[in-house]
């Protein structure tokens, strides 16, 4: 809302389901697998939530470095009244995959 020129996560490798199968398979990986982990991270403070941002982790993180800091205080607003009031639960979602290297015949 408040960039929307910003780039965002969906391009990134394995962001998509699916997606990682389909690198495997690429990299000639057989029997494979794919599934999604899911982890329940409970917040007790938006500041807990927040400070991972303010320390550059991830793309997100990335992108709030880069601005000013009125930007990034306008970015913290939004996301503490988009967020539930605390205490509150984040369910997470990542995507896994495993693989078999496949071997030739003159292995």
């Amino acid at each position: 809302e408040l960039d929307p020129d910003a780039v965002d996560e969906s391009d990134l490798p394995g962001v998509r389901k699916g997606h990682l199968a389909q690198l495997f398979a690429a990299a000639g990986l057989g029997e494979i697998e794919d599934s999604a982990i899911y982890a329940r991270l409970p917040v007790d403070a938006f500041e807990a939530w927040w400070a991972p941002f303010e320390l550059g982790v991830g793309p997100a993180g990335t992108y709030l470095a880069k601005q000013d800091p009125e930007r990034r205080a306008a970015i913290r607003e939004r996301c503490r009244r988009m967020l539930p009031a605390t205490p509150f639960v984040h369910d997470t979602r990542a995507w896994a995959v495993r693989g078999v290297v496949q071997r030739s015949a003159s292995s």
